[in-house]
């Protein structure tokens, strides 16, 4: 001890340190000054309370919620703000509870109560008469509620009313962010989406696109419009023409909304992801039966591109092919061995086995004539072709350029082998065009499994107010020499056309056209009345020439149309010539064809029909995934 207490002598003790008394007198003042600090300070630290003991319980509770809020603690956070609501005595008090207590419940997508809780608080700042941030974010909030619930026209009707309180600069942002997917939900369930076409004039401010994983970008580059352009009646109409054009979307809205004078923000909705696909089909008729798998995917990129696995088989050969696409732009690589026996009649008619699968004339090959030959015949090939746009639009153009290598091999079963044997292998190059009435694509895109490319089915599903016509058209040139890896010099070129008109129901009559023409054509090179002739039906035989010309006249009709899927039926009557030797030969043939297709399930299943009037005989095919 150096000091025995305050207010007694100082005694010197053993051990202890003597002090001059001026020491002594300034020491004792140092040890008053600094106890005194103390007391002081002990003071002024005890006196501060913290900020929510201060306000008291209610506060301490709204402030142990917002920590829980902020830490996705939300039972913790609900059961505090119950205890709030118990305490408050003020209007304030109770607004901010039922707002605290909407973000709580909306948290955990309880939008029920969380509507609840907002609606308490809209309806109180009403009554007495409360504006500001609290009161613009309970309207925020009753929006966001509504518009979950799919009550589009109410949800934007709440925003816009928050927007007009006053919420804070860092709200703003977000609240008009609701308000514009609520108006873009609101165009989309109303389907009127249309600028009136007395409406004054705006120029676009902005646009908002919302939904998308898609590349922002590119899809900006889709639509027919950008900002500072001026807002046409038919504006937001194309646009939706051509995001459902893209065949990737499962929901599309657009809409627009004054922004002030003279001025408009258009808002884009649009739904789209990507998918992985693999998938079985099977095909059968009097040729056989043949099947497979494919893989298709889409959007993976970003970029709305595609690809195809292909690979199928029968007993009589089998095919690969992988394929790529994007914007006009396609890739394919492709490879095939088919084995078959073939017959030569002595009207210069030959199989038909469609090209994969037993000839439909092997049963009974009397029926149809005298036979000349019989031989059998393996076909090797594989190769590359690439396309490219030319021109776009709704007029569209596009080219084509490509490689086949083919090895032809022969054996004789009776009479002599054709003339051709050996590597065949051409060059191609081509033009394809298209202009569509409009209404978009149509459903055989596999990503429909998924609900792709369906954002338009109920424009599809109505009736047509005016008929829309259409028409696509191709020109092929192949070539073969030395310089192509083919024993033998030939050329070859092929045109097809096809126009049709669609209306009312749509329903659907078409005309398509195709001919051909070629020089030093080896015999497995001859031009056939089938595929190069434009024909769809099924037939025992065909006619080959150096030249062939057809013709085919179709009319659908969709018997039954949903949101689940189609049956239709499709009559169709056609006529080919093939002239070789100066000789001309003809094939005619009727038949119909019956298959349903869900739009989710977009390979269709069916049976077909085909009469053919010079073999005086009739095809049957079924398919699930066969070409109808």
């Amino acid at each position: 001890m150096i000091f025995g207490g305050l207010g007694s002598p100082f005694r010197p003790t053993r051990g202890a340190v003597f002090l001059p008394k001026t020491s002594r007198a300034f020491l004792a003042a140092a040890a008053i000054l600094l106890l005194g600090g103390c007391a002081s300070v002990d003071k002024a630290v005890f006196a501060t309370q913290p900020r929510h003991a201060a306000e008291g319980p209610i506060a301490m509770r709204l402030s142990n919620a917002d920590q829980y809020l902020d830490q996705d603690k939300l039972p913790e956070a609900i059961q505090e703000l119950r205890a709030a609501e118990a305490l408050a005595s003020s209007d304030q008090d109770m607004l901010r509870v039922e707002e605290a207590l909407g973000r709580a419940f909306a948290g955990i997508r309880d939008w029920r109560q969380a509507q609840d809780h907002y609606a308490k608080g809209v309806e109180l700042a009403r009554l007495t008469g409360a504006k500001g941030e609290l009161v613009a974010d309970l309207q925020a909030g009753l929006g966001l509620c509504l518009m979950k619930q799919s009550q589009f026209s109410m949800a934007a009707a709440t925003v816009k009313e928050a927007l007009m309180t006053g919420p804070s600069p860092q709200k703003r942002k977000r609240i008009e962010g609701d308000l514009d997917q609520a108006l873009l939900e609101e165009g989309l369930a109303k389907g009127n989406l249309q600028v009136a076409p007395g409406a004054q004039a705006s120029r676009i401010r902005r646009i908002v696109v919302l939904g998308n994983r898609i590349e922002l970008s590119y899809l900006r580059g889709k639509l027919p419009f950008k900002e500072g352009d001026i807002l046409k009646p038919d504006s937001l109409q194309k646009a939706r023409e051509r995001l459902y054009a893209m065949g990737l979307f499962k929901k599309v809205a657009v809409s627009s909304a004054p922004a002030g004078r003279g001025e408009a923000d258009v808002s884009i909705f649009v739904r789209d992801g990507w998918y992985l696909i693999p998938f079985p089909f099977y095909m059968g008729d009097s040729g056989g039966s043949r099947g497979g798998a494919f893989i298709s995917g889409r959007n993976i990129l970003r970029r709305n591109e595609s690809f195809t696995l292909v690979g199928m088989g029968s007993k009589t050969g089998l095919r690969g092919m992988a394929g790529a696409h994007w914007e006009g732009w396609s890739a394919n690589l492709f490879f095939s061995r088919q084995d078959s026996v073939e017959r030569l009649y002595t009207d210069d008619a030959v199989s038909a086995g469609g090209g994969f699968g037993t000839p439909p004339d092997a049963q009974h090959p009397a029926k149809y004539g005298t036979v000349i030959s019989e031989y059998s015949k393996r076909v090797n090939g594989a190769g590359f072709s690439l396309g490219f746009p030319l021109a776009a639009g709704r007029a569209r153009l596009s080219g084509e350029f490509g490689w086949d290598f083919q090895q032809i091999a022969y054996g004789a079963l009776q009479g002599l082998p054709p003339v051709g044997a050996g590597h065949n292998s051409k060059a191609h190059v081509g033009l394809r065009g298209g202009a569509s009435g409009g209404g978009g694509g149509g459903f055989g895109d596999l990503g429909a499994i998924l609900g792709y490319g369906l954002a338009d089915i109920e424009e599809r599903l109505k009736p047509l107010a005016k008929p829309r016509y259409s028409w696509s058209g191709s020109m092929s040139l192949y070539g073969a020499a030395q310089a192509t890896g083919s024993d033998y010099y030939f050329w070859y070129g092929l045109a097809e056309t096809e126009a049709s008109v669609t209306w009312g129901r749509r329903e659907k009559a078409s005309l398509r056209m195709a001919a051909g023409h070629g020089g030093g054509l080896p015999d497995h090179q001859l031009l056939n009345t089938g595929e190069d002739a434009g024909l769809q039906g099924g037939y025992a035989r065909q006619h080959r020439g150096r030249g062939v010309l057809g013709a085919s006249v179709s009319y659908s009709y969709p018997f039954w149309m949903t949101r689940k899927g189609m049956l239709q039926g499709m009559l169709f009557a056609e006529g080919a010539l093939a002239w070789l030797y100066g000789r001309p030969r003809q094939k005619t043939g009727a038949g119909f064809s019956v298959f349903y297709r869900f739009w989710r399930f977009p390979i269709p299943f069916g049976i077909s029909y085909t009469y053919s009037g010079d073999n005086a005989d009739a095809q049957v095919s079924a398919a699930i995934g066969g070409r109808f």
